[in-house]
């Protein structure tokens, strides 16, 4: 792995690290329920809690990139079905629900308190609460190079083209067309970006 020209301190340390973390990941495919307590219970912690975190997720992911910052209490529910490219940030008190799918492109930053849910309650079946109808799983996908901003939510079928910013507090539902910023309830294109 070669350094970038854009390269963090975080990047450099992981490039650093490598083989050690690697090897690690390795260790925890061998043993998923370990790699899965691993990402639970390091997650109010910092540290050496960061390499950990990124071990036991490239272990327990679909797909799981180089150089991903999971930060303190970020909680992933079935992190099976969770794609994550290289280079990305995801950063305190976020909350992924990959129970329908999320898929996340390279260089991208998730500022912290945002949520991603790949689901929604149905509510045809009219005879029993909403909360207990089927659930409609529909996938979120973040293309390359975007930021989400602090706060944000990204509901079940949210799909975020290539260089977007989602400004903080914007709620995204349905298709984000690509190289521009976005804000509001719902979110709408409000100026582009080159």
């Amino acid at each position: 792995m070669t350094a970038s020209p854009y390269e963090s301190q975080g990047a450099a340390r992981f490039r650093k690290h490598a083989v050690l973390l690697s090897a690690l990941a390795a260790v925890f495919r061998r043993l998923p329920g370990l790699a899965a307590a691993t990402l639970e219970r390091t997650r109010g912690r910092s540290g050496v809690a960061v390499a950990l975190r990124y071990c036991a997720l490239k272990a327990l992911a679909q797909e799981c990139g180089e150089n991903v910052f999971i930060d303190e209490n970020v909680v992933i529910k079935n992190v099976d079905k969770l794609c994550v490219g290289s280079n990305v940030s995801i950063h305190c008190f976020c909350y992924i629900e990959c129970l329908g799918g999320v898929r996340i492109g390279n260089d991208v930053s998730i500022a912290h308190a945002s949520s991603i849910l790949s689901f929604e309650h149905g509510y045809d079946a009219v005879d029993r609460p909403i909360k207990y109808n089927e659930l409609v799983l529909s996938p979120v996908v973040i293309d390359d190079d975007c930021w989400i901003g602090c706060g944000a939510r990204l509901l079940a079928g949210a799909s975020i083209e290539r260089r977007v910013v989602v400004a903080a507090g914007a709620v995204v539902k349905g298709r984000l067309a690509g190289g521009g910023i976005y804000g509001g309830v719902p979110a709408r294109r409000l100026k582009d970006i080159a």
